[in-house]
């Protein structure tokens, strides 16, 4: 976890990858100290503290000389002080009984910690307060106990049946993939496919939770069509913003945003590009920091790597037909293409346009990037 320390607050970057996103921000006064150790910390949707004014949700909680949380948080929304959050820390580590509701005020979720580790039953729900899901945790495995569909149908009962839902099978796409397949004494059993919108992500075989095999058949490299170490799609817990704070990643307000990474002579204002812009350099510094949590960091190499997409453009002037033609950055396709899709607008009907990112790093483990948009895929800048 990264550190705070009290009366100063200091963001202490720990690794190469959280100094390049150190570096790409500004000062922030994210905190109010309120009385000795006791705080007020701003934080917005994506759950990157940032300004009060750009700021969505606060944190009331104390930091101890360490830097860590501990004893009791609440968050709440901004302006309403309707509660989002809340939970208990003991010398920096999870402890105890969290809940995250929605900003209707329906619990979202609700499970119990123990030494920063889930532990026995949690319980989501959706957003009308109907239950979701129920998972079982024990100190060496997880159950699928319970899952309800959207119209309110119990499809797996007491460990058995068939799960059609969102699975937490990568950081960067928040309980965007939806897994289908079958669970047996509340393991997953069988094949098992996956899609991110309406696209094929991954697909996987179990023998009774037992993981044999997986592949991405969509993917252009051949090393990446087939794995057998772990598998993506056997993780039931989903997406929580509690442990996503800890990170303590920074924002700048998003009404100041640099407009680095878009080329100037780009008509922003045709393309409708600006909640894009925002969108995609949040998605590709997340990727930057989870490969560098995983030890990733040999996915970059000294120089420039370029990642290409080719897309088309509906009718609608909404990006579609997404395909990657460079070998390298797999990991930023599926960001980008879930920022293109939901906040970029084009003219419509355009036959063929091209994303670059290029990604440069230097001797000195100094990483930077940009991207734009061509008409041209052997388009350089």
């Amino acid at each position: 976890m990264f550190k705070i320390k009290i009366p100063l607050l200091l963001f202490i970057c720990t690794s190469i990858f959280n100094q390049i996103t150190a570096q790409t921000e500004n000062t922030v006064k994210f905190y109010n100290i309120i009385k000795d150790d006791s705080v007020s910390m701003f934080f917005n949707d994506r759950y990157r503290f940032t300004e009060f004014e750009c700021s969505q949700y606060v944190r009331y909680t104390r930091v101890d000389s360490l830097g860590d949380f501990y004893q009791g948080y609440v968050d709440s929304a901004v302006g309403t002080n309707t509660i989002f959050g809340r939970g208990f820390y003991y010398e920096g580590l999870k402890n105890g009984v969290f809940e995250w509701y929605y900003n209707n005020g329906n619990l979202r979720c609700t499970g119990s910690y123990q030494n920063d580790l889930p532990i026995g039953k949690w319980i989501f729900f959706y957003n009308d307060g109907k239950p979701e899901r129920t998972l079982l945790f024990t100190s060496v495995d997880t159950f699928l106990i319970d899952f309800y569909d959207k119209k309110g149908e119990l499809v797996v009962a007491n460990g058995n049946g068939i799960f059609n839902g969102f699975v937490n099978a990568n950081d960067n796409l928040q309980d965007e993939i939806t897994a289908y397949g079958s669970i047996v004494n509340g393991k997953p059993h069988g094949k098992w496919s996956s899609q991110y919108y309406n696209q094929i992500y991954t697909n996987e075989v179990f023998e009774n939770g037992k993981f044999i095999e997986g592949g991405f058949p969509n993917s252009s490299i051949p090393s990446n069509k087939k794995y057998d170490k772990y598998s993506l799609l056997n993780n039931f817990m989903l997406f929580t913003y509690i442990n996503k704070l800890e990170i303590f990643a920074l924002s700048n307000c998003y009404k100041n945003a640099s407009s680095r990474g878009i080329n100037n002579s780009f008509d922003t204002k045709q393309y409708n590009l600006d909640n894009f812009k925002s969108f995609a350099n949040d998605a590709i510094k997340r990727t930057i920091e989870s490969d560098g949590r995983n030890g990733n960091s040999r996915e970059y190499l000294v120089g420039e790597n370029r990642l290409i997409i080719s897309f088309s453009v509906n009718d609608k002037g909404i990006p579609e037909k997404f395909a990657r033609l460079s070998g390298w950055g797999d990991q930023f396709f599926y960001p980008v293409t879930q920022a293109l899709t939901a906040h970029a607008k084009f003219p419509p009907n355009i036959t063929k346009k091209y994303f670059h990112l290029v990604l440069t790093l230097d001797g000195g483990n100094t990483l930077g990037y940009r991207f734009f948009f061509s008409d041209n895929q052997d388009t350089f800048r």
